[in-house]
């Protein structure tokens, strides 16, 4: 019975070791053939993430606030109410003008009686009536200033800064709160105006936030240049991605601009064997796997690379971290993409399998 156990152990543990390699093993390995493509040469720069959409929220008329219900980050929907002031003057006046209200209704009514009994002139009648009118009119102002005490929610949106506490005293013109759109984000960036004329409208460039990166059309250039930084203000459009990382307004980033092009032969990132601070690569001549040094340049990972025109291969772009090749890869060469560490160099190709 032991035996039997050390046998079943025995079994399972062999199992465990070899799983991984039997997985690899039933996975096709992939090849490419090392493809000439338009590799970017690109100047970076800095900018900032901002809404489409911004508002600063100040009090239509002067009062204390006596509530302000929205913090910090707070998610608000269009018509929530943001804060409330009191102002005992504008109620004074709201009864002032509901009674004077009340005071040409019952003017209006004694004289309408007076003219249906042949008392009173018709004149008389038509200036009781533009009374009443007047009247209504102003008990109309004052309602719509009593509610200007409550500040309500343009659209949604998330506050994103609060300048007032409760106690303070709000006036027009001095900013409360701001609220911006989350969900329409674009990235502003100041263009030296060396570098403006290499961008057009509808332009995507790459933007590289946090380590994310996002390919952005260009929506906005502006026509003037600041005099003083010599610069050209550029927005472009960070399209709302509900799998991307959260992206906030306010976040530092880089716009990368693409200058000139250049057929530069390249491979994913993902077919280098790394071994100390030599590089190689897994190339198939003759049915025979080599492995082979080379020297890469720049890497990139800021979006699609398009193949050059002078490449015939299958794909036009791809989202992968790429790098250039400086020496010891030629264009169309087929190199291992899959594992390519598994290889040894003089291993059979053998259709993939090691």
């Amino acid at each position: 019975m032991r035996s039997h156990h050390l046998l079943c152990s025995a079994s399972l543990l062999a199992v465990l070791i070899l799983a991984p390699h039997l997985v690899l093993a039933s996975e096709p390995t992939r090849t490419l053939s090392a493809p000439l493509v338009q590799w970017p040469d690109t100047a970076r720069v800095v900018g900032t993430v901002a809404s489409a959409q911004h508002s600063h929220i100040s009090p239509r008329v002067s009062g204390v606030i006596v509530e302000l219900p929205v913090r910090l980050g707070d998610t608000v929907a269009a018509g929530d109410v943001l804060a409330r002031l009191e102002a005992e003057e504008i109620h004074a006046r709201l009864a002032e003008a509901e009674a004077q209200v009340a005071l040409a209704n019952a003017d209006l009514a004694r004289v309408e009686q007076l003219i249906a009994s042949g008392t009173a002139s018709v004149a008389n009648a038509d200036s009781v009536r533009a009374a009443a009118a007047q009247a209504k009119a102003a008990l109309h102002a004052a309602q719509t200033m009593v509610g200007y005490l409550t500040i309500r929610a343009p659209y949604d949106g998330v506050i994103t800064a609060r300048h007032s506490e409760a106690g303070d005293i709000g006036q027009p013109g001095t900013t409360i709160l701001e609220i911006a759109d989350p969900r329409r984000l674009r990235f502003e960036a100041r263009v030296p105006e060396t570098l403006v004329n290499a961008l057009d409208l509808e332009d995507t460039v790459s933007v590289v936030i946090a380590d994310v990166v996002m390919v952005a059309p260009i929506v906005e250039i502006a026509a003037a240049a600041d005099p003083q930084s010599r610069s050209v203000m550029v927005k472009a459009c960070l399209e709302h991605d509900e799998d991307r990382p959260t992206v906030r307004i306010g976040q530092f980033g880089r716009m990368h601009i693409t200058t000139d092009m250049r057929s530069v032969v390249a491979i994913p990132a993902s077919a280098i064997i790394q071994r100390g601070q030599l590089q190689q690569v897994a190339v198939i001549e003759d049915d025979t796997v080599r492995l082979r040094l080379v020297r890469t340049g720049r890497l990139w990972q800021y979006g699609p690379l398009r193949l050059s025109p002078d490449d015939q291969d299958g794909a036009t772009h791809t989202d992968e971290a790429w790098l250039e090749i400086v020496a010891g890869l030629s264009h169309a060469e087929q190199l291992i993409l899959s594992h390519p560490q598994r290889w040894r160099d003089g291993q059979a190709w053998q259709g993939g399998q090691p």
